[in-house]
């Protein structure tokens, strides 16, 4: 079962925030970008976080893909191996 990411629009909601938050996180503090000390809260880089979230689901799909493909490959070999025992030991005697 796949990790269930939410997108940042999202996660914000869920929390009352809008964007402008990530943006320019000093306002909060009476210190946005455009103040004095704007420089010392550098901003959320959202462009990059929504890349690695979709490599991240990309990434996940690619694992999930590979044990599914192993089990099934132990299974066929277990079921190959329960055929030839039964057809030598118990079929033929």
């Amino acid at each position: 079962m796949p990790i269930e990411t939410q997108t940042l629009q999202q996660m914000l909601d869920s929390r009352g925030m809008t964007i402008d938050a990530l943006l320019d996180p000093g306002r909060q503090y009476g210190y946005g970008k455009d103040t004095e000390f704007g420089f010392a809260f550098s901003p959320f880089d959202v462009g990059n976080f929504e890349k690695l979230l979709s490599e991240f689901g990309g990434y996940q799909e690619n694992l999930l893909g590979d044990i599914i493909k192993t089990i099934w490959r132990s299974r066929s070999k277990r079921k190959s191996y329960i055929r030839r025992y039964y057809e030598k030991n118990i079929r033929n005697g």
